[in-house]
């Protein structure tokens, strides 16, 4: 599964002081002091999950993996990440106005889905859309001659 940002897309909207802060957390007091490197990591899992969630609204309209992620795409994908590191993280502070951005991202996602918003990508037909319905039958069991005397 591909994820629509990067580590260094975090660092360059947000900092690299608050992708440490959020992803590479002193767990206890005995772990190693928290490093870029490791926050890219714990980033990268998170983004893939987010990135996860937002394919799972895209894939009622979009054939997946996208040719190419919108801007728009890019940027709720960094909203929605921000908002899952600070939930996860001990030192970052949920604020309403970061919840109520989820929430708004969430809305958008369903929107999108619904073909409301425009993600500038052609939609994909379903496979059974270019499809004619097919009918079949059995041989007819019940009869007039096979329940005769049963009415």
């Amino acid at each position: 599964m591909a994820q629509y940002v990067s580590a260094e897309e975090f660092k360059a909207e947000y900092g690299s002081q608050k992708l440490i802060r959020l992803f590479a957390f002193k767990a206890a007091p005995g772990d190693a002091e928290p490093s870029e490197s490791a926050a890219k990591a714990k980033f990268d899992a998170v983004a893939t999950a987010v990135s996860g969630r937002i394919d799972g609204y895209l894939r009622r309209r979009y054939s997946l993996p996208l040719a190419t992620v919108p801007a728009d795409l890019k940027d709720l994908c960094l909203r929605m990440v921000h908002y899952e590191a600070l939930l996860k993280s001990p030192s970052g502070v949920m604020t309403d106005p970061v919840r109520n951005d989820y929430r708004d991202c969430l809305r958008w996602l369903e929107q999108a889905a619904e073909g409301k918003v425009d993600l500038g990508l052609q939609p994909e037909p379903t496979q059974n859309a270019q499809r004619e319905p097919e009918f079949s039958s059995d041989e007819q069991v019940m009869t007039r001659d096979r329940l005769s005397g049963v009415l």
